[in-house]
């Protein structure tokens, strides 16, 4: 993504030292830039690592009084991750000559905006003379997640893979009904089964002879969703509804995949929430 790419340029034309520096400071002549991906909570984190010049404070500083955006008197109290939140002003650059990628104060103030676009934030940390740190923060609703890809007839869905135990081959002969619910016995436990073709509304001309059943956690036990075939297992970046589109129950957002198809990410403590709501309609 965008700001990513501005991340690492910034760690290769500002925070990486020429060789022949680094090994007059006693580091390795080879820099090493690092790019790593976590989640935390309802987040997930991009953090660009290099251990390369670090960030010169006191010329942040300095280039900012130059440049009239704080004053002298501001220079003296604030504190460093203050001067630091500088480099994200439109315009800012401390940068001594314009290179083909820096230098005229645009890339960080593009890092800082995209970041706030998607609800997420960024944050750097330095230590001058041995590495900089840059992490960018972003809710997970725009993140990229792990799905597996799902087909019922000629629709394609994504499920988050972290809603998902585990996926076994289902016969039809497998399904009994209890009243009005269809079971299957999964691990010599009887669980509640629903077709994703029920829960979604889409017909069907005849009934499957062999599917594929999601096992889920539902609170203390488990339920199975039946899908006609699951077409792979992809990491996804995600993007959001717009607020019309939220209304929608059942769907978090949407992925364009490798073939340009675009696959609605499923909500599925939602569908069932609903499907929940209509049986208990009908019953009354």
């Amino acid at each position: 993504s965008d700001p990513l790419i501005h991340l690492l340029r910034n760690s290769v034309d500002h925070g990486v030292e020429l060789p022949e520096e680094r090994e007059r400071n006693g580091k390795p002549g080879l820099a090493t830039i690092t790019l790593t991906a976590s989640r935390d909570e309802n987040n997930v984190l991009f953090e660009v690592y290099d251990n390369g010049a670090g960030i010169d404070v006191e010329r942040i500083k300095q280039v900012a009084v130059e440049k009239g955006i704080i004053t002298e008197q501001d220079a003296e109290t604030l504190n460093e991750k203050a001067v630091l939140d500088l480099l994200f002003i439109p315009g800012f650059s401390s940068a001594k000559e314009v290179t083909r990628v820096s230098g005229r104060g645009v890339g960080l103030d593009v890092v800082h905006e995209s970041a706030a676009k998607l609800g997420g934030k960024v944050d750097v940390s330095t230590k001058k003379g041995k590495w900089t740190r840059f992490v960018l923060q972003l809710p997970l609703s725009t993140a990229i997640i792990q799905t597996l890809v799902v087909r019922i007839g000629d629709y394609i869905f994504a499920v988050p893979s972290s809603n998902i135990v585990e996926t076994r081959e289902l016969r039809s002969e497998n399904i009994d009904d209890i009243g009005q619910e269809k079971v299957i016995v999964n691990r010599g436990e009887v669980i509640s089964f629903v077709e994703l073709s029920e829960l979604l509304n889409i017909p069907r001309d005849e009934e499957l002879e062999i599917m594929t059943a999601l096992v889920m956690s539902r609170g203390d036990s488990f339920i199975a969703i039946g899908v006609d075939v699951v077409d792979d297992h992809i990491v996804n970046i995600v993007k959001p509804f717009d607020p019309i589109a939220r209304q929608f129950c059942g769907f978090s957002g949407g992925t364009i995949m490798g073939d340009g198809r675009v696959a609605l990410l499923l909500d599925i403590p939602a569908l069932l929430g609903s499907e929940t709501k209509k049986e208990e309609k009908v019953l009354t």
